[in-house]
């Protein structure tokens, strides 16, 4: 019986840690590794992503324009510059 209670608070704490690390708390804590900004300057938009480490390599967390996406929060730099050639892409063309 103890066995079995110790096996439950240590998936209890592996549980908790894992929501306190990736739950958002890391958005916070570490400053990012690559920051990159884009303005539009016909309409005034700006885009700003910044890329923090994550333990496991060649994965980034990404806040965008300050926030934790909604869509995507960890991404590689391949994801990330796919999403931002779509972005730039999708924006209209307006003749200076």
């Amino acid at each position: 019986m103890h066995r079995l209670n110790s096996q439950a608070a240590a998936s209890q704490l592996v549980a908790n840690l894992t929501v306190h690390v990736f739950g958002g708390a890391i958005m916070a804590r570490y400053k990012p590794r690559f920051r990159i900004s884009i303005k539009d300057q016909a309409t005034g938009k700006k885009l700003k992503i910044e890329l923090l480490p994550m333990p496991w390599p060649g994965r980034f967390a990404v806040r965008q324009n300050g926030k934790r996406p909604r869509k995507k929060a960890f991404a590689t730099t391949s994801e990330v510059f796919a999403r931002l050639r779509s972005w730039v892409a999708q924006q209209p063309f307006i003749y200076p």
